[in-house]
């Protein structure tokens, strides 16, 4: 599990597992 802080907010934290993938992982970051 990763967890972006600075994509983060106090009640809305971002996790991600990270994606096999490295466009869908690149993709999420996007969302």
């Amino acid at each position: 599990m990763v967890w972006y802080h600075e994509e983060s907010e106090e009640l809305n934290q971002v996790t991600s597992e990270v994606a096999d993938n490295f466009s869908e992982f690149l993709s999420m970051l996007k969302e």
